[in-house]
């Protein structure tokens, strides 16, 4: 634990984010479609970290729970519970502000998508904020296409540069995707 900023491997985490910044930056501005694959939700910082480099981007969140968490309201103090919560600004400027570019996406071009956590205290974080959020249930009544269509009306009409698709395999029913550090019962996405 880092005791500066309350957040595990803080300075790595940050050295890390720094170089897949650069790299998301370059691919993108190359002209090729970048996919990163990793084990921690904590990449998402160096994701877009390096897209607010190059311009203006909204944040598809595809997970099974919020993730918008700081050191104060976080039982574990990983940064992969607070991944949108620090690309959006809210957290330690040492994973905030890397490159004073702070926020890396702004609150109201982020959509939270799937949520099936509920734990009242992330809960009431979310709705204090901007955040477009689309729990499970949500999802369910309106559809999966419904949900995406709004998400692209709104990046057209905010004229965004485009746009970073984050989804934690968490989202998945655990029989297909048993392998996660937080499996809860239902699932966004199933077999049928």
């Amino acid at each position: 634990m880092d005791p500066e900023t309350g957040v595990r491997n803080a300075k790595a985490i940050a050295d890390y984010s720094l170089q897949l910044a650069a790299c998301v930056a370059g691919l993108v501005q190359e002209g090729i479609f970048p996919v990163v694959l990793g084990g921690d939700c904590s990449i998402l910082i160096g994701n877009m970290l390096g897209l607010k480099q190059i311009g203006t981007y909204g944040l598809f969140f595809l997970d099974g729970h919020t993730d918008y968490a700081w050191p104060g309201l976080s039982a574990s103090g990983g940064a992969a519970g607070m991944d949108l919560a620090l690309v959006t600004g809210r957290g330690p400027t040492q994973l905030t502000n890397l490159g004073g570019l702070s926020p890396y996406v702004r609150a109201e071009h982020a959509w939270c998508v799937g949520n099936r956590d509920e734990d009242e205290a992330y809960l009431a974080a979310m709705a204090a904020s901007t955040i477009h959020y689309t729990d499970l249930a949500t999802v369910r009544k309106l559809g999966p296409h419904a949900c995406a269509q709004a998400f692209l009306h709104h990046v057209r009409s905010a004229k965004l540069d485009g746009f970073w698709i984050h989804f934690d395999v968490d989202v998945l029913d655990s029989t297909l995707m048993p392998a996660v550090d937080s499996p809860q019962p239902g699932a966004c996405l199933t077999r049928n």
